[in-house]
């Protein structure tokens, strides 16, 4: 028994992380206003947006009248999503964070890195920055 315990910890240790392991929070809910929900990637039912929660890529948030989200990525980055908008966080990794609003209004300060590009998507438009303040 003690070499199989042995081989299962050395496992461990050298066994890649799994898929749930490997993802990580790409942006955080900093405020809300009202009672905007989320819908986490993967998962089911929306349920209402709460401060400090993290989100990773693929989830979706959406807001109602006068109800508005402010995110914080890890970078620094802030969006702040306004009333009556959809909004869904599509990639976010060290190398590019991207957005796509299918509904209402987006407002970002992008923190400046030159490794890392930043890009705001609508079914009309499409706005990749560096760093700066922007709406969308």
């Amino acid at each position: 028994m003690t070499n199989l315990a042995t081989f299962a910890a050395i496992l461990m240790l050298v066994a890649p992380p799994s898929r749930a392991a490997a993802t990580t929070a790409a942006a955080t809910i900093a405020e809300t206003q009202g009672s905007p929900q989320v819908l986490l990637a993967g998962l089911e039912p929306w349920t209402k947006a709460t401060r400090g929660q993290q989100l990773t890529p693929g989830s979706q948030l959406r807001t109602g009248n006068r109800e508005s989200t402010l995110l914080v990525f890890t970078d620094g980055s802030k969006a702040r999503i306004g009333p009556r908008a959809q909004f869904t966080l599509e990639e976010a990794s060290s190398s590019k964070i991207s957005l796509f609003m299918s509904l209402g209004k987006l407002e970002c300060w992008v923190t400046k890195l030159a490794s890392r590009s930043f890009q705001a998507r609508s079914s009309a438009a499409v706005a990749a920055v560096r760093g700066t303040v922007f709406s969308f």
